[in-house]
């Protein structure tokens, strides 16, 4: 999914830091990254200049650009998924489908207009955003209310893919709602980052909820998913008492979500 969200020169800052991290070395030729990564002096200056953009607000790396090399120090907390969640929300990509998640987009020109840009271009990346939907049975129309068109089970899914990274790094599990699902999801006996990914796919869940996009249908495929360790009732039960009362079609998705999501 990578290649839709950050543009090419963004990727190559991407691929850039994740190098100087994984070599741990102070110093490097500015030529030797041009070979390594078959690409222009331009190119890399470009890609450093945005990795230092992004160091004065996450000073956990420091990189000090000379005329012909580079040097660069990280500290023991460094994380490189802080750079890459940096990029993903500068591209226009996550812009517009955060947009739309929201339910912030009025109109083509509008959006154009916030991003400086020109609604040509804008249309010229949503027709290549139609490539990345088509993966998940997905598809784009301005001329829909929604204007992500497709099964609402098949929405969600999309949106947690390109959320879950963002939110994770936010402070959705410093309050009381994360406690309540901890307790609701105790006999998973799931590990904290299988925890987290399903609290994420809860307030996805609430939030299309929350605007009107309820699941009416599901494929069998999916009804008839069964938990080796928890059945459908016990799980109906407990969320109800724990999380809130939800459609049994909305049930029958989360429990086949916690079933399938963490493996």
């Amino acid at each position: 999914m990578i290649e839709y969200f950050i543009k090419p020169e963004k990727n190559y800052a991407y691929e850039i830091i994740l190098f100087l991290w994984q070599n741990q070395s102070k110093q490097y030729s500015l030529k030797n990254l041009q070979n390594h990564f078959h690409i222009s002096r331009t190119i890399v200056l470009n890609s450093l200049e945005k990795l230092k953009s992004i160091a004065k607000k996450y000073p956990e790396f420091h990189l000090e650009l000379h005329n012909s090399f580079l040097k660069a120090s990280f500290s023991s907390n460094f994380l490189v998924n802080k750079v890459y969640i940096d990029l993903l929300k500068q591209s226009f990509t996550y812009n517009f489908f955060e947009t739309l998640y929201l339910g912030n987009f009025k109109t083509l020109d509008i959006f154009a207009q916030e991003h400086f840009t020109t609604t040509r271009t804008i249309q010229r990346q949503i027709r290549k955003l139609n490539e990345l939907l088509q993966e998940y049975s997905l598809s784009l129309s301005l001329k829909s209310q929604s204007i992500i068109i497709g099964e609402e089970y098949r929405i969600r899914h999309f949106f947690f893919m390109i959320f879950w990274h963002v939110l994770e790094e936010e402070s959705v599990f410093l309050n009381q709602d994360y406690l309540a699902f901890k307790k609701f999801a105790y006999f998973f006996q799931l590990a904290q980052s299988d925890l987290k990914k399903l609290f994420i796919f809860l307030l996805i869940t609430r939030h299309r909820l929350s605007k009107g996009h309820k699941i009416t249908a599901l494929p069998d495929r999916i009804k008839k998913i069964r938990h080796p360790f928890i059945s459908l009732e016990l799980f109906k039960k407990e969320l109800k008492n724990n999380i809130g009362p939800f459609t049994q079609e909305e049930i029958c998705f989360l429990y086949y979500v916690f079933t399938v999501l963490p493996s």
